[in-house]
């Protein structure tokens, strides 16, 4: 009888009439209290219908009797990740792993529980285990979501998932897919490179796969075995726009110029708005001596991304080599400016010296640092450069001025926290390390506020290119002021006294 109840229920739940088929398990437990089984699937029902609760107690019951213990175990699992008991469930898949070694839905499952309880290397771990249990199992669909959710955990950020995707993943685009391979590719090349190759075992013909282990290849200098990958993956997909122009670059460093051109022309077939095809080109033109056809590349590359501070330097260097020195020291002046935007200090000072190099060569007068901020010279050089810099954009230029000066209060808030030795927060805005100075009696209210104004203009100069000669004028007194500050406490002249300031149209 029991039994015959047990099968009608099974039925009705494949059936997903889950009402019913609680009912005749609930006679079953009548009949039976021991039937293990019979807890099990009545747990199953309860599942499917989101009463979560009731089926960890059916679950419980089960184990209890030791009915199938891995299935249970996985199952109660489940229920308690969706109840974010995630303490609870890892304790239970852990127990599903140890009674069925082979189980890689539990090793999936136990994977996103330690992404939840941000265990980030755990999860890695246990993805690994699962995509090779599912390949081992021919079960390549499975595999490749294991593979998406190495890569998700390993780029800046740790993905959250939802609870209710246990069986489908969205797949990132192209470029963030690479972006994500690579960033992980700068830490540990091998590992990245092993990842790669689960997915080509999984899939030989997956393009994307091939492209970016070639593009790892070359990180590490297997040139050769690079292109080899590249090769592959444009065989398989003419399309592929990365490993095309990517396959350009490496031919264009290994001296096959012709090559080099043909792939970028063949990338930018593929997809005619590609910055990074026109800066290939452009570069391979200047190699062969056509700088003409190499600026109006950089030109093209200007117009889809005119924030690259580094397309500025190479058309400046095609205008040089054509002596076109003034167009030249302008895409420098350019460079110079949007490095300080993105604090870019090395390349900042390397685009410096190239402006000063062809300002003499041109005989064009050559401006002399600051009077204003004269006194940073040997004490806080890189200072000087961008109050300079700030000055020099007065005229001409206010938002850039305002926006320099910007650059200028966070460089000099940092040189005050190395200064005080006060601990550093990478995710911190400039307004909250103000006010720790503030709190920690580095910075007394009217420096603070001075701090506070020249951010705020500053943001509103970059967000909404607001600005003109007054408000410039005005954030380059703050600067000056907090600088005389900073060079009083920290210059080893608590009783300096500066010139008075000179606005930069009286120089």
């Amino acid at each position: 009888m029991e039994q015959s109840l047990l099968q009608q229920g099974k039925e009705k739940a494949r059936q997903q009439d889950y009402q019913g088929a609680i009912a005749d398990f609930d006679e079953v437990i009548r009949l039976n209290p021991y039937l293990a089984e019979a807890y099990f699937r009545r747990g199953l029902a309860y599942d499917c219908l989101a009463n979560f609760h009731q089926a960890v107690f059916d679950y419980t019951e089960a184990i209890s009797r030791g009915y199938r213990l891995a299935d249970v175990y996985y199952a109660r699992a489940l229920v308690r990740f969706q109840l974010q008991n995630f303490i609870g469930a890892k304790e239970d898949v852990e127990a599903a792993i140890l009674a069925n070694r082979k189980y890689a839905s539990a090793y999936f499952l136990k994977g996103k529980i330690e992404q939840k309880m941000a265990m980030k290397e755990l999860a890695i771990t246990s993805f690994k285990q699962a995509a090779n249990l599912y390949l081992e199992a021919k079960d390549t669909n499975n595999c490749r979501i294991c593979l998406d959710k190495i890569k998700q955990l390993q780029s800046s950020a740790i993905e959250v998932a939802s609870p209710q995707s246990s069986s489908s993943s969205v797949l990132p685009s192209q470029e963030e897919m690479f972006t994500q391979i690579l960033q992980k590719a700068e830490g540990n090349p091998m590992n990245a490179i092993e990842d790669l190759n689960w997915v080509i075992k999984a899939d030989a013909q997956d393009a994307r796969a091939y492209c970016c282990r070639g593009i790892i290849k070359s990180k590490i200098g297997d040139r050769q075995g690079a292109i080899a990958d590249l090769n592959q993956a444009l065989q398989i997909d003419p399309q592929q726009l990365i490993a095309c122009r990517h396959r350009g670059q490496l031919r264009y460093q290994l001296g096959d110029i012709v090559g080099a051109l043909a792939d970028f022309e063949q990338a930018l077939t593929i997809n005619p708005q590609d910055e990074v095809s026109y800066i290939g080109r452009g570069n391979v033109r200047s190699a062969m001596g056509n700088y003409e056809g190499a600026i109006e590349d950089f030109a093209q590359a200007i117009a889809i991304n005119p924030d690259n501070p580094h397309v500025y330097v190479s058309r400046a260097q095609a205008y040089a080599h054509q002596e076109e020195i003034a167009k030249a020291i302008a895409d420098w002046q350019t460079a110079a400016s949007k490095f300080v935007l993105k604090a870019d200090w090395q390349n900042y000072q390397k685009t410096l010296a190239s402006l000063q190099k062809f300002n003499s060569a041109s005989s064009q007068p050559q401006r002399a640092n600051s009077r204003n901020f004269a006194f940073l010279e040997t004490f806080a050089p890189e200072l000087l450069n961008l109050a300079t810099l700030a000055e020099q954009y007065y005229l001409s230029d206010p938002v850039t001025c305002v926006i320099t000066i910007k650059q200028f209060g966070e460089l000099l808030a940092q040189s005050v926290v190395n200064k005080v030795q006060l601990y550093s927060l990478a995710s911190e805005s400039q307004s909250e390390l103000l006010s720790r100075l503030v709190y920690s009696g580095v910075l007394s209210q009217n420096i603070y506020h001075l701090f506070n104004e020249i951010e705020r203009m500053g943001q509103q100069a970059t967000y909404h290119h607001l600005g003109d000669r007054f408000s410039a004028l005005k954030q380059l007194q703050a600067a000056r002021e907090i600088s005389v500050w900073f060079y009083r406490n920290f210059g080893g002249d608590p009783h300096f006294q500066p010139e008075p300031f000179i606005p930069p149209d009286r120089f």
